[in-house]
Order: C-alpha cells, then structure tokens, then sequence
C-alpha cells in the first residue's frame, strides 16, 4: 500500500488550496533584483543520509506496503504567514490503497489509490462551526461538496492515460505520508531526521525532514512527515511554501478494515437545489 503516506502530502496542498477560497490573499512580497540574487550564497550540500537514518526509510517503506486501508479522525491546519490568518477543519479521513497492474498470463489493470475526507466542524480566528464539506479522490476526479451552499465542483486531477502518480510525495496538488518509497523519496529529496519527542496526541514519533532537490519540480519549499516509533505508521505531515504552513495530524486510526459501500464516489449530488461544476483537466 504504498500510496497511504501520500495521500497525507495529497491533502495538505489540494484541500488547502480551497480553503484558500475562504482566506483573504496574503500580499506576495517584491521580487528581488538581478544584482541582489547574485548577492545569494549557496547553501553547501546536505550530507548524505546515515545507514541508520536509511535503516529507518527501509522499516517505513515495509509498513506501508502491509496497509491496504485507513479510516480516522483528521485535523487539518492552514497558516497564512504574513496575514496570520489560521484556518483548522476537523474530520474524518479514509484510504484505500492503489494495485499495480499484473502482466500476462493473468493481466490486470492496475487500481488507483483512493482518498476521501469529510470535514464536520472548522474554527477560524478562534471561531468555531459546524460544516459538511466532502473531498472525494478515486485516482482520477476531486470531488468537492459543500451541503450548506449545494454546491459541489467534480475537478479532474489525472487522465486515464496519466501514468503520472496523483498522490506522489511532494509532486500531487496535495501532503499525508500515505504513500512511501525509498528510492523515490531519496531520487527527489535531501531526507534529514527531524526533532524527536511526542506528537501532539501523545505518540512517540519519529519524524522526517524532506528538503526538495535544485531541480526537482515539486509543489513545496519543504515538508515534515511524522510516524508513530515503533509501528512506523502514519501520525501526520507538515508542507511548507514560502510564508505558509499546512499541518496535518491523523489520529485514532483503523488500517486493512473493510470500507463502507460507496465511499470515494465522485458521483455529484442529484437534486435542482444543487450547483454542479465539472472541470476537465486540459
């Protein structure tokens, strides 16, 4: 299952995007000149990682490919640095994880992974309400419903011919640590250990810092991934881009249960009192 610690990435850059919507737009701050970005130093080479710190990818890695679904609460925190604006939803969070096609004699075709979110209550400038906005992802098409304004958007995010992975570390609109490969992550991060202690549930974690490559063309200046020591499963992921931070912290979690009938259909809401948007990708 090795798209669950991705899933977590996934969500800290697509859902924050909405919610963007509901957050007035930091100022973007003034280019710097040609003579002041040749005034700029090169940071000197990350060190290579430690055979303890690839031990450690190598024990995350097999977890993640024994995780087959996860179905627990979710907190998702959005941080506007300049405006200090703070946005936190609260919900509940579902996974399913993707299948490799098979090749002759048996073929198959491979099975996307797939990701739902339902948001029940959200807290903005220490305010809190009560809501019902719905993300659903099954591998091709965002579904996004918001049943107090009937309003409902279906995006797709990935065409049918798209081998490109929709919920890749670092490189989907989203970040949940749901998907995990080592050679990947190492092909296109500097991995640094991160600072130890309790996540903020109170489970020990392990954590990890993944710094993009020069080059590399990915949505995020640097993330965070966190996971429980131990059983090495997922507790969270912070992504940061410029002056603002998305967390987010997974908790009470079920993994290889059987998920309900139905859930990441991205079929939208029938009925006249609803407004349906679909947008194609171009």
């Amino acid at each position: 299952m090795r798209h669950l610690f991705s899933a977590c990435c996934l969500l800290t850059l697509l859902v924050p995007a909405a919610l963007a919507q509901e957050l007035p737009a930091a100022p973007q701050p003034p280019a710097a000149s040609k003579a002041e970005a040749k005034k700029d130093v090169p940071s000197a080479a990350p060190a290579p990682p430690s055979p303890e710190l690839l031990a450690l990818l190598d024990q995350i890695e097999a977890k993640a490919k024994t995780l087959r679904t996860m179905d627990s609460r979710i907190r998702l925190t959005r941080k506007q640095g300049l405006l200090g604006d703070e946005q936190v939803r609260f919900g509940r969070f579902r996974y399913a994880a993707g299948v490799k096609a098979v090749p002759a004699p048996l073929p198959a075709p491979a099975v996307p992974a797939k990701v739902q979110i339902e948001f029940d209550a959200v807290v903005v400038d220490g305010k809190a309400e009560k809501v019902d906005i719905r993300y659903a992802f099954d591998g091709y098409w965002l579904l996004e419903t918001n049943a107090k304004d009937h309003a409902a958007t279906r995006r797709e995010i990935r065409a049918k011919d798209d081998p490109k992975d929709a919920l890749a570390i670092g490189g989907g609109p989203w970040p949940i640590p749901m998907s995990f490969e080592k050679a990947a992550i190492l092909a296109q991060f500097d991995v640094q250990p991160g600072p130890a202690g309790p996540a903020e549930d109170k489970r020990e974690a392990v954590r990890l810092i993944l710094t993009p490559k020069p080059g590399a063309k990915l949505e995020v200046d640097k993330m965070i991934l966190t996971f429980e020591k131990g059983t090495w499963e997922p507790v969270g992921a912070t992504s940061l881009r410029g002056d603002d931070a998305t967390e987010v912290l997974l908790s009470k979690p079920a993994f290889n249960d059987e998920l309900p009938k139905g859930t990441f259909s991205t079929r939208p809401p029938e009925g006249a009192d609803w407004r349906v948007e679909e947008v194609p990708k171009r």
